[in-house]
């Protein structure tokens, strides 16, 4: 586990900034991870009507490949393609058909237009494991 307590979970790599086309939750929802230099669980939306819905959730799952900052990044842009950045705890997880399932909620959000430092995003991930 790191720092923040979350435990690494591999699941695969793709391009800085690639928007991928799995459907989440059945509402086309895009999620993406960021595990360097934190390990943080972030998604999607680009419908706001979506994010509003699930944000009277408490609970949700998702499927979620791994997204890795650019060499040397100290900023994540939430550019036109993801138009909302959101914070998600892990709570837990499960594999189902090679990939992992996971569960969690929602802990901030950022939008359109933000540039996020990653050392915010780590002071969130360390809030995380004192808030338990």
């Amino acid at each position: 586990m790191n720092q923040a307590g979350l435990q690494p979970i591999h699941v695969g790599k793709i391009g800085f900034g690639r928007r991928f086309s799995e459907s989440l939750l059945g509402m086309g929802w895009y999620g993406f991870c960021c595990q360097k230099p934190v390990q943080i669980m972030t998604w999607c939306s680009p419908v706001e009507e979506d994010l509003e819905r699930i944000l009277h959730c408490s609970e949700f799952g998702l499927w979620l490949p791994y997204l890795y900052p650019k060499e040397g990044a100290d900023k994540v842009s939430v550019s036109e393609d993801w138009p909302f950045l959101i914070a998600c705890r892990q709570e837990r997880s499960s594999p189902r058909g090679g990939r992992l399932l996971l569960h969690g909620r929602v802990e901030r959000i950022w939008r359109r237009g933000s540039r996020v430092s990653l050392s915010v995003l780590e002071a969130v991930c360390q809030n995380w494991g004192r808030a338990d």
